[in-house]
């Protein structure tokens, strides 16, 4: 396994159709700006979209933990640090740091877990042998935090059913991650015009498509506290399930 010396670092400018409805960075936004930077940093180390694309395999990103401190505001520039860290069985885990825009002040951090899934067959194959060689590690943790399979809650209610569309759709031809997170907040069963979402933790199951039926349900653990599950109304087959920590 190959020790990398240093991080990779981004620096992002918020604009306005970044940020909500208080003139801070969405949490849909902070997890967009992450994903871009885990795709620059992969494809400068020789295994991105573009080289696994030529081996008929691609990234599917299966877990994520994110927490924010602070949200920074429109017009503000901030740093995204991430970094590969090795592997957890089949996953390639990697971490973030959002950080202010001189590094000084910690502004979130998260941990995810990835998958590479041959597009032909649509198996998993193992890192090591997609990419030729070990996953390399730069060993520090943005946060000691063990993802794992979300538990749904005693009790799952319908919501709403929605229908997967055009710009939903990534370039592997599947419902981009951040789709389902945005559903789940946006029709979250809450009155308030003032929504905080200060964590999310969601465990990706399977694919849904262009035109798939989704139905979202929620489940309450407590007044912070909210399990949403997203699945094909019809099969019952599972997309993905999200747990939301929200303050009023």
């Amino acid at each position: 396994m190959a020790i990398l010396k240093e991080s990779w670092i981004d620096e992002y400018l918020i604009h306005s159709y970044e940020m909500d409805c208080q003139r801070r960075l969405s949490f849909i936004s902070a997890i967009n700006y992450f994903q871009e930077s885990a795709w620059r940093n992969a494809e400068a180390m020789g295994f991105g979209y573009k080289d696994l694309a030529a081996k008929d395999r691609f990234w599917v990103l299966s877990r994520l933990y994110v927490e924010m401190y602070r949200f920074p505001l429109w017009g503000d520039t901030i740093q995204l640090e991430t970094w590969p860290k090795g592997m957890d069985s089949l996953f390639a885990m990697r971490d973030f740091r959002i950080k202010s825009a001189d590094g000084q002040e910690l502004l979130g951090a998260g941990v995810t877990a990835w998958l590479i899934i041959d597009s032909i067959t649509h198996r998993l194959q193992r890192v090591e042998q997609a990419l030729g060689h070990a996953m390399p590690c730069y060993p520090q943790n943005a946060l000691e935090y063990k993802l794992d399979k979300i538990a749904l809650a005693p009790t799952m209610t319908p919501c709403t059913c929605i229908v997967a569309g055009y710009t939903d759709v990534d370039v592997n031809n599947h419902v981009n991650n951040v789709c389902y997170l945005n559903w789940a907040v946006n029709n979250l069963p809450l009155q308030s015009d003032r929504l905080t979402v200060s964590s999310a933790e969601i465990n990706f199951l399977s694919e849904a498509r262009l035109h798939s039926p989704i139905e979202i349900l929620y489940g309450k653990l407590s007044e912070q506290i909210w399990i949403c599950s997203l699945h094909n109304p019809e099969t019952k087959k599972e997309y993905c399930r999200i747990q939301l920590r929200i303050e009023n």
